[in-house]
């Protein structure tokens, strides 16, 4: 074996037995005292020689405590932070000898000495207890400290040959150490550690020289201990250093240093004043009622004194709140949890100086303020309220919080509620939105089912600003308005590009059918093809076929018209728009055949048709617009061929509706026309004049905006038939405009009731069956119900989602099925009301007059912007 590895046995051997010699020292190292210079130098002069009166050196006192810090090498961070404590007490030889106990304050593992002491008058003995290892056991008892104890008194401690308890050569046989250890006492003087100063320490050297010789040769490995140490009467052990050197080269092999850091014996006690290193909640900010009042230390406190006044918490008045202290294994981190839970409120949490540490030294008093909001959030207002019932199919839920709300618990990548349909049991398809302060709105993508219940749940986890969270979950339920309508029956998957739909009985079974007309574009040039869906007798609707196995018309087809022109008891058919009209004649077998194409000046349309038989002559004319001031009249001769009447103008301006009616009950057709130009009067009513032609035009102002429909009927009972509009809003929102029509047949605006958006058509019919008429108002993505009331007025519109089943689709067509349940068809969506009408053909003029778009809107941009 080389020499370094037995020196480091015999340094094991050494550092036990030191422990003892040197009153517990265990270990340590490095730092000398700046008035001494440490452990193996020469030996300062005596202060004063004469040992102190009464003295106690190393004082066993019953929880008598003291904590040190040991360093290696010189290095300034201690390598080992530990506490000693006196511990049990055993009778040894008719005497009463004390333990102590070692505790690590660090990640060191805590190392007793195996030793147990008797401190009398005459000094200190050691005496190996039952865990001393072997060559402990072999010195025996021995003195470690002589009193009293003299500047310039020594004595040997021991000097002995011992079994080292190993065997270094491999022979069998142990080595041998040869121990020879003295004390020598120094002087006395003041220390300063971070126990406190000390002016009148007394200084001990002990050296102690090991020889190790093996057993099968001549070999031996020689080391020399010296450790210094200091001892106040009354406190013990506030300084030791310890050298060691091999003999055979002088080198040091280890310098240590072990420094009080605090320390309790009796009443005395001494060390740094305890500090607070960190403190929860932060000093002057708002925390939730879930905090923790916690405080770190800089040394293990005392618990007792924490509990009693050390650690308070008091009120904003200053009163003290009830709680418990308590502190972790450690000693270093005290939690203050309150008797009754926090309320809301300003708090002052006060170390003072009643805490102390372990060792009895006071705390340096501290306070830090903060205030705890302890009320958690809760949903305070829910629009529509929880069970609310007919609900608008196009409301917003609106949600507002007591408080706002911290972000990420209501909305990560995805919000963190849901929206439950719970009729189908599927989430809903909504748009939700958090405006980042206490409020939720959630609105349908395209619009709530009816008759449809749907929940909104908001978790517990949904937390304020300062981390309040509610608990337990929040949810509202609210159903939806029933509806008059059952679900959409669309005609086709995709209708085609810029088709024009209808409704019309074209077969005369007494079931409307669905016509509608689109460009077919997989010729060239495309050309228009006009397509129908009989209506069946369990309401359904049959297959698509071609009522007219050929195309039917060359330019954008903007109006399909059904009407027997000449008697015959079966409907035929009116095409209108970009190249005039085309007029097919039904036959006895349903077939259709052209019978007349008109084509009108100037590339004008005929998007709009009416039909009435204006001379007198017992057939069937025609009225003819496009978006000119004026208006065609068509006279059907005996041939059944139409031939120019001359033109009427309107007085308006463009027109842009056009309704054909008795408005009057003089039993003449009158005209009621609209206009999206820029003038100011944009609704005229034109008398019809018995024998043919009509008077000049009556204009009225309809308001802010432009109408974009116009329909007749008599909404407030009276027997006169009022005139609504469908008005696209320039400052105010679109609306359904009523002008009632008054004794004297002139008109004035009265009720009106907003539109959720501008609208393309407007006609009026019974659909909740409660026999008055209702506004059904076609929107570009949607089909709206203002259902009529007694006094003339609408309630608040209902929407249907109508989504586009082609490329820019028009016509807006009603219809009845023979159950009387009114069917409205637009955007290639067919709608059948759940009840059936009751309104009186009195007050609805309707079916044969009711249809007011004309194809598709005018253009409007030249005329709005």
């Amino acid at each position: 074996m080389s020499a370094s590895t037995k020196m480091v046995r015999g340094r094991a051997v050494a550092a036990a037995t030191l422990a003892a010699a040197l009153l517990a020292a265990c270990g340590g190292g490095g730092g000398n005292d700046a008035g001494n210079p440490g452990g193996g130098g020469s030996t300062p002069p005596p202060s004063d020689s004469s040992p102190p009166s009464g003295s106690n050196y190393f004082p066993l006192a019953p929880g008598a405590r003291w904590v040190y810090a040991d360093y290696a090498n010189g290095g300034d961070t201690p390598s080992a932070l530990y506490q000693l404590d006196t511990g049990a007490t055993t009778q040894v030889d008719g005497h009463t000898v004390t333990s102590l106990v070692s505790t690590s304050l660090d990640a060191n593992p805590a190392q007793g000495d195996g030793m147990r002491y008797l401190s009398t008058a005459s000094g200190v003995t050691v005496y190996p207890g039952p865990d001393a290892g072997v060559v402990d056991d072999a010195i025996g008892p021995f003195m470690a400290l002589k009193l009293p104890a003299t500047v310039g008194d020594s004595f040997v401690q021991f000097d002995k040959t011992v079994d080292s308890g190993y065997d270094d050569d491999g022979d069998g046989v142990h080595e041998k150490l040869l121990m020879l250890s003295t004390v020598q006492v120094i002087d006395r003087g003041p220390v300063s550690t971070p126990a406190g100063t000390f002016p009148d320490a007394l200084h001990l050297r002990t050296t102690l020289h090991q020889t190790e010789r093996d057993s099968a040769g001549p070999s031996s490995y020689s080391t020399t201990f010296v450790q210094d140490i200091w001892l106040v009467d009354g406190v013990g052990r506030v300084r030791a250093t310890l050298i060691a050197t091999d003999d055979a080269s002088g080198t040091v092999t280890e310098r240590e240093h072990t420094e009080l850091q605090a320390y309790r014996v009796g009443s005395a006690h001494g060390g740094p004043a305890p500090t607070l290193t960190s403190f929860a909640p932060a000093d002057a900010q708002v925390h939730p009622g879930s905090v923790a009042v916690t405080a770190s230390f800089s040394m293990p406190m005392d618990p007792a004194s924490l509990s009693a006044g050390g650690l308070v918490v008091t009120d904003a008045a200053g009163h003290a709140v009830a709680g418990q202290v308590t502190l972790d294994g450690s000693g270093r981190n005290a939690v203050f949890v309150p008797g009754a839970g926090w309320p809301s409120g300003v708090f002052t949490a006060k170390l003072t100086a009643a805490a102390t540490d372990r060792e009895g030294n006071a705390a340096t008093p501290q306070s830090w303020t903060f205030t705890l909001d302890t009320t958690a959030p809760a949903l305070a207002l829910a629009t529509p309220a929880a069970g609310a019932s007919g609900v608008a199919s196009n409301a917003t839920a609106t949600f507002v919080f007591s408080e706002p709300l911290y972000g990420p618990s209501v909305w990560m990548s995805a919000p963190t509620f849901t929206v439950m349909d719970t009729t189908t049991g599927l989430p809903a398809d909504v748009s939700p939105d958090f405006d980042s302060l206490a409020t939720i709105t959630v609105k349908p993508r395209t619009y709530w089912t009816h008759g449809h219940t749907y929940t909104v749940t908001f978790p517990g986890s949904f937390a304020d600003l300062v981390g309040n969270t509610m608990g337990q979950p929040a949810s509202v339920s609210f159903s939806v308005a029933p509806g008059v309508f059952g679900a959409a029956t669309p005609l086709a998957a995709d209708i085609g590009f810029e088709a024009v739909q209808t409704i019309a009985d074209i077969d005369g079974d007494g079931r409307p059918d669905q016509l509608w007309a689109s460009w077919d574009e997989s010729v060239f040039p495309p050309l228009m093809h006009l397509y129908v869906r009989h209506g069946q007798a369990d309401g359904s609707l049959g297959p698509v076929t071609e009522p007219i196995p050929a195309p039917v018309y060359g330019c954008t087809l903007e109006r399909i018209a059904a009407v027997d022109l000449n008697g015959d008891g079966l409907p035929d058919l009116v095409l209108g728009g970009a190249c005039g009209m085309r007029i097919y004649r039904q036959q006895a077998g349903g077939s259709f055949t052209l019978n007349q194409t008109i084509l009108l000046p100037n590339y004008e349309q005929a998007g709009i048709l009416a039909f009435q038989d204006f001379d007198g002559d017992g057939r069937v004319d025609m009225l003819s617009a496009g978006d000119e001031t004026y208006f065609h009249l068509w006279h059907q001769d005996a041939s059944g061929q139409f031939v120019d009447a001359g033109t009427v103008d309107a007085g308006i301006g463009s027109i842009g509706r056009l309704r054909l009616v008795d408005v009057d009950g003089d039993g003449v057709p009158d005209l009621v026309v609209s206009s999206a130009g820029s003038q100011s009067a944009r609704l005229s009513v034109l008398r019809g004049i018995a024998g043919g032609g009509f008077g000049p035009p009556t204009t009225y102002d309809t308001g802010d905006g432009w109408p974009d429909a116009v329909s007749v009927a008599d909404v407030d009972g009276d027997g006169r038939p009022d005139i609504v509009l469908a008005i696209y809003g320039s400052q105010a929102p679109s609306r359904v405009q009523v002008l009632k029509q008054r004794a004297d047949h002139s008109f004035v605006l009265a009720a009106s009731k907003d539109l959720g958006m501008e609208a393309d058509g407007l006609v009026m019919a019974d659909v909740d069956g409660d026999g008055r008429l209702d506004a059904i108002v076609a929107h570009p993505t949607a089909l709206g119900v203002l259902l009529g009331r007694a006094d003339g007025t609408f309630g608040p519109e209902d929407l249907y989602d109508a989504p586009q089943a082609g490329f820019m689709p028009g016509g807006l067509g009603v219809g009845v099925n023979p159950d009387g349940r009114e069917v409205v068809g637009w955007n290639g969506q067919v709608f059948t009301a759940l009840a059936s009408s009751k309104a009186t053909p009195q007050a609805a003029h309707r079916h044969a007059l009711a249809t007011s778009l004309a194809g598709h809107p005018v253009p409007r941009a030249s005329t709005r912007h």
